[in-house]
């Protein structure tokens, strides 16, 4: 607002939005993606980008319980992150049995309403690495993992004392993932960001637009790249622990969302018979570019819900989870995992729950 000279008056949401799009006339484009985001700091790669550093072969965790085995038991991973990517990352890490420890601070904003969803399978303890006492504690927890998932702006890890080196000296077979917007090269990485900035860099809000019909950018209706993004991350952390039982290395891993959105962008599109087809099964379906995450949430699941009744329903979709961490007397729904192995078991062995409610320690 103070960058557009808006002033702080109660209007319509109708009336604020000709009120940004007149300010926004007056901008060279250019200048307003310079202003932006260089003076007021607002927020081309492969799927993913790793390093190899040489280190101690590690070999995979033994357990002793081969009854209901999980792929991950005893593989043990700090989630230094927030909001949807990173956490995503770790979820589906939790999902295969590691043991999740997630970083969280209690005076840095949370999104609340993706918590419910990624803290599930996750422990979570506060520390606030501003602090000596904090770094200890911290410096401690790394002596003891297998994997680091550093979600914050690039540099931020490293001006708390904690960089690619200096973790290899508390633990030299650590595998340390770097996830972001924009990547980790080029003029745009210093920058800080999320999905849907990233959706409108690279092309997928304006091919969304397209395929409306409306000719205006709309930034696609969920997080998707975002749960890509933790999807990638995943599997990058796999392939790395794997590689490490096999030789003497470790792992530097980048991901981001620009990265996983470039891969998308590159798949193509549906062809003009599937886009007709697709547009056809709701009419009445009209996200806009003006739209809000919220708004579009709700435009989305009443169409999806009336295109797929059974898709907010069916019980194979979804695992109930305890409420009682949020305060709930009845529990709730959070989604279940997309596959299932033939001769290993997964879900979560931690309910979901509030940030800081477990010890900075390793329960495995």
């Amino acid at each position: 607002m103070k960058m557009m000279g808006v002033e702080d008056t109660d209007v319509s949401p109708e009336e604020a939005i000709k009120i940004y799009a007149d300010k926004v006339l007056q901008w060279d484009s250019s200048e307003i993606e310079r202003v932006a985001n260089d003076q007021y700091k607002q927020a081309g790669e492969p799927l993913w980008s790793t390093a190899r550093l040489p280190a101690p072969r590690k070999a995979w965790p033994q357990t002793e319980d081969q009854k209901g085995y999980k792929p991950l038991v005893g593989i043990r991973t700090i989630d230094f992150s927030r909001v949807i990517a990173g956490p995503a990352v770790s979820k589906i890490l939790s999902v295969l049995g590691a043991d999740v420890l997630r970083v969280s601070c209690d005076h840095l904003p949370e999104l609340s309403a993706t918590m419910p969803d990624l803290q599930t399978g996750e422990r979570d303890t506060n520390l606030d690495l501003k602090t000596e006492d904090s770094r200890r504690v911290f410096s401690e927890l790394v002596k003891g993992a297998d994997i680091l998932i550093d979600g914050y702006r690039p540099g931020a890890l490293k001006r708390l004392g904690f960089d690619s080196e200096s973790l290899r000296h508390l633990n030299p077979s650590l595998i340390y993932m770097r996830e972001n917007c924009y990547g980790f090269k080029g003029p745009l990485a210093h920058r800080s960001g999320w999905q849907q900035i990233s959706d409108c860099v690279v092309g997928p809000s304006y091919l969304q637009g397209k395929f409306l019909g409306i000719q205006e950018p709309v930034v696609p209706l969920l997080p998707n790249s975002d749960y890509q993004t933790g999807l990638t991350g995943a599997a990058a952390a796999i392939q790395a622990l794997i590689a490490r039982t096999k030789e003497d290395v470790t792992f530097d891993i980048d991901i981001s969302l620009t990265q996983y959105n470039i891969w998308y962008y590159r798949l193509g599109l549906y062809t003009d018979e599937q886009q007709r087809d697709l547009r056809g099964r709701d009419m009445e379906f009209s996200p806009r570019h003006s739209d809000d995450m919220a708004t579009l949430v709700v435009k989305t699941h009443k169409s999806l819900s009336k295109i797929r009744p059974d898709m907010f329903t069916h019980p194979k979709y979804f695992w109930e989870m305890s409420g009682q961490e949020y305060g709930l007397e009845e529990n709730f729904r959070v989604l279940a995992p997309a596959f299932k192995f033939e001769s290993s078991s997964i879900g979560w062995e931690v309910p979901t729950g509030q940030k800081g409610r477990s010890k900075p320690e390793w329960v495995t």
